[in-house]
C-alpha cells in the first residue's frame, strides 16, 4: 500500500516537472516575442487606454460626484457656445475633406496618368506640405497672404493701390491652410491606387463602347474607394483637432479645439473632459461611417495584371501648358517654405512696415546654439 502511494506521488511529481519544464521551454522559445509585446502593451495602456478612460470618467464628474451635468451644460440651449463649436468643427472638417480632394485627386491623376517634361520633379515637390508642421504652416501663410503679407503688399505697391487687393483671414483662411497642408493625403493615397490599378479592365470597358465618364464613374472611382476613404478619414480627424489655424486666423470663430483650450484656461477640467469626449465621439463616428461605406463598396480586380501606362502629352501648346501649370504649382508649393527660410534670417525689429525685410543676419542661428533655453524647445 505504501509502495503504491509512493509510486503515485512519484508519477504526480514527474508530471508536474514535465508541465513546468514545458512552460519554461515555451517561455524560452517565445522570449523575444514577449519582450517585443510588453513595451507595446505598456504604451497602449499608459498612453491610450488609461488616459482615454480618465478623460471619459472626468466627463461624467462634477465637484467629485458622478453626474450628467457636464453634458447637460454642453448641449444647453441657453449657452450655445459649445453647440456652435461642434457644428463649426464638423462643417470645417467636411469642407476640408472636400477641398483637399478637389486639389489632391486631380493632381494624382495628372502626375500618374500623363507624361510631360518635368513630371517627375513636379510629382516629388507635390508632397512638400508633408514637411511643414501645422503651426509653422499657419505662420508662413500669415506672412505671405495676411493683410500685411508679402504678396498682397507687393501687388499693392506694383499697381499703386490704396490698400492690399486681398488678405486671407477668418474661416476662408482656415480652409486655405487646411487644403494646402492636407491635400497631400489624397494625392499620395490616390497616386498609389492609380499606380497599382490594372489598365486592362479600363481598356476592356473602352472596347465595349463605354465613354470616358462611364469608365471613370463605374470602374475607376469604385476601385479608388479605399484610397479615398483612407484620405478622408485622415483629413477629417486632423481638421477636427486643428488648433493653430482657427486660433490665429479666426479666434472668434468657435470650434471644439478652441473651446477645449478656453475651458482649460478657465480651469474647468470637467468640461474639458466632456468636450474632448464629444470630439472623440464625432471622429470615431466618422470612422465607423467610412468603414461601413467602404464595406459596401469593395471591389476586386480579376484580370491579366497589365501594368499601368502613362499617356504622353503631345502637341506644342499642350506641353507648354502642362509645363506652365507644373511651374505654377511648384511656386505655390515652395512659397511657404521660402517664407519661413526668409524669416529665419530677419534681424529682430527690422521688419515693421516694409514689404520685405530691410536687414538680414545669421545671429538667429548663432543664438540657437549659444543662448541658453533657445535650443531647448527643439530638443524637447
Amino acid at each position: 500500500m505504501n509502495i503504491s502511494k509512493y509510486i503515485g506521488k512519484h508519477r504526480l511529481r514527474k508530471s508536474e516537472n514535465v508541465f513546468i519544464s514545458g512552460i519554461y521551454d515555451n517561455l524560452r522559445r517565445n522570449l523575444a516575442t514577449i519582450l517585443l509585446i510588453l513595451p507595446v502593451i505598456y504604451i497602449l495602456f499608459g498612453y491610450v487606454f488609461y488616459p482615454s478612460f480618465r478623460v471619459l470618467i472626468q466627463s461624467f464628474t462634477r465637484s467629485g460626484a458622478i453626474t450628467l451635468d457636464n453634458y447637460k451644460e454642453f448641449f444647453s440651449l441657453e449657452n450655445k457656445a459649445n453647440i456652435s463649436a461642434l457644428i463649426n468643427s464638423i462643417t470645417i472638417s467636411i469642407g476640408s475633406v472636400i477641398l483637399s480632394a478637389i486639389v489632391g485627386v486631380p493632381l494624382a491623376f495628372i502626375f500618374t496618368k500623363y507624361r510631360f517634361p518635368g513630371r517627375d520633379l513636379f510629382s516629388s515637390l507635390a508632397v512638400l506640405p508633408y514637411a511643414l508642421p501645422p503651426l509653422v504652416g499657419v505662420i508662413s501663410f500669415m506672412f505671405l497672404y495676411g493683410e500685411t503679407g508679402i504678396l498682397p503688399r507687393s501687388i499693392q505697391a506694383l499697381f499703386n493701390l490704396e490698400k492690399p487687393p486681398f488678405a486671407i483671414d477668418g474661416v476662408p483662411a482656415i480652409y486655405l491652410v487646411h487644403t494646402y497642408t492636407m491635400y497631400v493625403y489624397f494625392y499620395t493615397f490616390v497616386s498609389s491606387a492609380l499606380g497599382s490599378m490594372d489598365t486592362s479592365v479600363i481598356e476592356s470597358a473602352y472596347n465595349l463602347g463605354a465613354s470616358r465618364l462611364m469608365v471613370f464613374w463605374r470602374i475607376t472611382l469604385p476601385l479608388l474607394t479605399p484610397a479615398l476613404v483612407g484620405a478622408s478619414l485622415l483629413v477629417f480627424m486632423i481638421s477636427m483637432a486643428s488648433f493653430s489655424a482657427p486660433f490665429l486666423f479666426a479666434p472668434d470663430y468657435r470650434v471644439l479645439s478652441l473651446q477645449i483650450y478656453f475651458s482649460k484656461v478657465n480651469n474647468d477640467m470637467d468640461m474639458v473632459g466632456t468636450q474632448t469626449v464629444i470630439l472623440s465621439v464625432i471622429s470615431i463616428g466618422f470612422l465607423l461611417l467610412m468603414q461601413w461605406y467602404s464595406g459596401r463598396h469593395q471591389y476586386a480586380m480579376i484580370s491579366k495584371g497589365i501594368a499601368p501606362y502613362q499617356t504622353e502629352v503631345k502637341g506644342r501648346f499642350s506641353r507648354y501648358f502642362m509645363g506652365f501649370l507644373g511651374c505654377l504649382i511648384v511656386i505655390i508649393l515652395l512659397l511657404p517654405h521660402l517664407a519661413i527660410f526668409l524669416m529665419s534670417f530677419v534681424k529682430d525689429g527690422s521688419w515693421t512696415w516694409q514689404i520685405l525685410p530691410s536687414e538680414y543676419t545669421t545671429e538667429n542661428y548663432k543664438n540657437l546654439f549659444t543662448k541658453p533655453g533657445v535650443l531647448e524647445p527643439i530638443v524637447n
